[in-house]
């Protein structure tokens, strides 16, 4: 997964983070913060690198600014986030929660595809 757009407490990125996923966490990363991305989350504890969330930005009103929580939420963007997932109700307590922001992605669920360069297929 390629985070090309923005990281939680990073703001923009100029170049993509890379991290490499295997049974639900971060277990690689590379890029222009992936040193600080990996040492984040692994000061979160245990559950610092497993996934907490995964979210598809539909409003045409939010810019992409670095700010994540409107970042989140700019249509044809995706994001994933790594961390704490109890506070809203998941299983993963951590403390740490890092949200990144994917451009156009094309993301595919159980073998239906929701989304194709960032324009939703459903």
């Amino acid at each position: 997964m390629v985070f090309d757009g923005a990281l939680a407490s990073c703001g923009l990125l100029r170049a993509p983070t890379w991290v490499q996923l295997e049974a639900g966490r971060a277990v690689a990363a590379g890029g222009e913060a992936a040193e600080w991305l990996l040492s984040t989350l692994d000061a979160g504890g245990e559950y610092g690198r497993s996934i907490a969330e995964i979210g598809i930005g539909i409003n045409p009103g939010a810019p992409l600014t670095g700010v994540i929580g409107v970042d989140e939420k700019a249509l044809g963007t995706a994001h994933l986030a790594f961390g704490t997932s109890a506070s809203f109700g998941g299983a993963n307590v951590a403390a740490v929660h890092i949200d990144g922001i994917l451009l156009q992605p094309t993301i595919e669920l159980d073998g239906e595809v929701l989304m194709v360069a960032g324009v939703l297929a459903v």
